[in-house]
């Protein structure tokens, strides 16, 4: 029931995110206003800006075509969706996260960058981010490293490390281009990637 929720989700996103594209090559590339809705999800709304943002984060390593960048702003908003979701069942159902604590972070945080000859203003630019969305980002994570802590027991954990160990060790095979060449009369041909 939850995967059947969570794929509406992603489907309603991204019909909204393909009417927010719509709205954004109506106005032209320089109107396109930041606050429109890219992705509504249970009344919060990702919005253009932020996908934006999120994008300038990862530039891509060669040009894309607008086939190409359709896709990588989907894959986007599908990830930004998955981390609003998660953020709002810890928000519901997590542990409380002590301001003091996140406070903590941040004061070692601002004692690593000191000694680097850096401010956090420098640190925060330089990841796109604010103060409050790291605040945000550091709250999350501690709440979901202890809501597993109190769910999921190791041997849990074992089982799906084990089922999803290519995920855990980055091996990854991207295939571009596959072609296959007949062989003669009888025989295999041979596949080339």
């Amino acid at each position: 029931m939850r995967r059947e929720i969570l794929n509406l989700a992603h489907l309603l996103a991204l019909v909204t995110l393909g009417l927010g594209i719509a709205a954004v090559r109506a106005q032209g590339p320089a109107v396109a206003d930041p606050t429109v809705a890219v992705a509504i999800v249970n009344n919060e709304i990702i919005t253009l800006g932020q996908l934006e943002a999120t994008l300038k984060q990862r530039p891509p390593a060669a040009p894309l075509s607008t086939k190409q960048l359709q896709q990588v702003r989907a894959e986007c908003v599908n990830e930004m969706i998955d981390d609003l979701l998660l953020r709002q069942f810890l928000r519901k159902h997590g542990p409380k996260i002590e301001p003091v604590e996140i406070d903590r972070h941040f004061k070692a945080l601002n004692e690593s960058l000191a000694k680097q000859n850096k401010t956090t203003a420098e640190f925060f630019r330089d990841i796109g981010q604010t103060e409050a969305q790291a605040r945000e980002t550091w709250t999350a994570m501690l709440q979901l490293s202890r809501y597993v802590r109190e769910h999921v027991s190791d041997e849990q954990l074992k089982a799906y490390y084990i089922a999803n160990k290519d995920f855990f060790d980055r091996v990854e095979v991207k295939v571009s281009h596959i072609m296959l060449r007949p062989g003669k009369k009888g025989e295999i041909g041979r596949a080339h990637v």
